[in-house]
């Protein structure tokens, strides 16, 4: 952060933080000017001093406060899903005080946590993004893509189909766009 300062009707300045610590101090007549307070961890607090030539002073404090890092997690349920069907989204935002869910340019909900909202009845792979902002402006991003799965294929295939009695055919199958593969006669 940086740390402004202006001092009028003054002969010097100076500017602590907690036990007193020197951030600035000089004895010039009118002081204005600013300085990086160094990468914080914690809150801190700044106390201007003006002293005028007969040791009058006028002081002002402001403190630097220190966010949080925001999280973000997106997720979809169930996922993959069939053409035609919907999936359900759930998101939530740490850390944040906004959070968006869009796909594409398309303002799906808004919200530091939500769901689950359906998705309605998909027919193509889409992609929802999750932007989280915390006070200080800083975003986090998730991202889930909800995918259409290929409708299953089965093929059997005996081979020969037709036999002598007491013989026997050899079986081939093909299963494409599936998980399992289950083979049962009566």
């Amino acid at each position: 952060s940086v740390i402004g300062w202006a001092c009028t009707n003054s002969v010097s300045t100076l500017i602590t933080y907690p036990t007193n610590v020197t951030f600035v101090s000089n004895s010039t007549a009118n002081s204005t000017g600013s300085q990086t307070s160094g990468n914080l961890s914690a809150n801190r607090t700044y106390t201007l001093t003006c002293t005028n030539s007969v040791g009058t002073t006028d002081t002002d404090t402001k403190t630097v406060t220190v966010v949080a890092a925001p999280t973000a997690t997106i997720s979809a349920s169930p996922n993959p899903i069939n053409s035609s069907t919907p999936s359900d989204i759930t998101w939530v935002c740490g850390n944040s005080t906004t959070g968006v869910v869009k796909y594409g340019a398309t303002t799906f909900a808004s919200g530091t946590s939500g769901g689950p909202l359906t998705t309605g009845n998909l027919t193509a792979n889409r992609t929802y993004n999750l932007t989280c902002t915390n006070a200080a402006g800083t975003t986090a991003t998730d991202s889930v893509t909800v995918t259409i799965a290929g409708a299953p294929t089965a093929t059997l295939t005996p081979t020969p189909s037709l036999i002598n009695y007491n013989t026997p055919s050899v079986i081939g199958w093909a299963c494409t766009n599936s998980v399992s593969t289950l083979i049962t006669y009566p």
